[in-house]
């Protein structure tokens, strides 16, 4: 940088990283604020505890399908 830019180069140069720095220290700042996580905290216990009060569905495996298919199958043999 200092061997390729001339001064005015230089110059803007830093600025530019100057202004990247302080967006970058602005976004960190309000993604990891105090007040901002504990406020997402609540709301995923709010979801979470939504959710545990949903029935749970179960399907069935591949074999347990097939050994009653099976056993259907001799059922109706049987009968």
């Amino acid at each position: 940088m200092n061997y390729l830019a001339t001064e005015e180069e230089r110059k803007e140069y830093s600025e530019i990283l100057k202004n990247n720095e302080e967006q970058y220290q602005n976004f960190v700042s309000e993604k990891y604020s105090i007040e901002n996580v504990f406020n997402k905290r609540k709301n995923s216990i709010n979801i979470s505890q939504e959710n545990s009060q949903l029935p749970i569905e179960y399907k069935e495996t591949f074999f347990k399908s097939i050994l009653n298919k099976i056993k259907k199958l001799f059922r109706k043999v049987m009968i």
